[in-house]
């Protein structure tokens, strides 16, 4: 019974893992838009609440390790669970990231990249909301974690492909200097590498559920 409770435990901080880093997300994805839109007129208050965010998403972190630590679920899982949460901050520490080189750096974005860039984020975050159905039924239903894990899959090429398309345009444009050009390629390398890092987090589910026997 006191295991039971600790797994029940452990399963409600993960949801509130996932729940906080989506809000990490989301708060990116602001920024995002209001440095599209107004040049960036909210964009250190927003990236400031991202970071605020991925603190908070970092702090759920601890407290899955200190139970897990305790002795929730069987031996032979701790240590993926304690990985899978790890990687699945790392998510949020990403978005945080790039967060603040935008404010920081406010990069000259042609009018033709720009829709690029909007359509990487929520790809992004359509491919997070992929990873919850993984996540959610990793120690239940095979089946599901496999078609989820396939779905955010197709989800991160189609970042690939998006990141592929901006670059070929920001390289094509006659009005960006070669470092300018450089700068935009590297936000978007940044951004679909979200994307990768959510595919980590599904790769990582599907060598758990290799330990189930059933």
């Amino acid at each position: 019974m006191i295991f039971a409770k600790k797994e029940k435990e452990v399963n409600v901080l993960l949801q509130q893992h996932y729940d906080k880093v989506m809000e990490c997300l989301q708060e990116f994805k602001k920024e995002i838009d209001d440095f599209l839109k107004n040049a960036g007129e909210h964009c250190h208050e927003l990236s400031f609440a991202t970071h605020l965010k991925e603190h908070e998403a970092d702090e759920i972190r601890r407290k899955i390790q200190i139970k897990l630590n305790e002795g929730a679920f069987l031996p032979f899982y701790r240590g993926d669970f304690i990985q899978l949460a790890d990687m699945v901050d790392k998510i949020a520490n990403r978005a945080k990231n790039v967060a603040q080189e935008l404010a920081l750096e406010c990069p000259n974005v042609p009018d033709n990249i720009k829709g690029h860039m909007r359509s990487l984020c929520d790809t992004v975050i359509n491919c997070f909301k992929e990873l919850e159905v993984v996540i959610d039924n990793i120690l239940q239903n095979k089946k599901i974690v496999m078609d989820g894990a396939a779905n955010v899959s197709k989800l991160e090429q189609e970042a690939d492909s998006i990141e592929w398309k901006a670059k070929r345009l920001i390289f094509a444009n006659k009005e960006l200097d070669l470092s300018q050009k450089r700068q935009l390629k590297n936000f978007f390398t940044e951004i679909s590498g979200v994307a990768d890092q959510i595919e980590n987090c599904a790769d990582r589910c599907m060598l758990i559920i290799t330990k189930q026997v059933v």
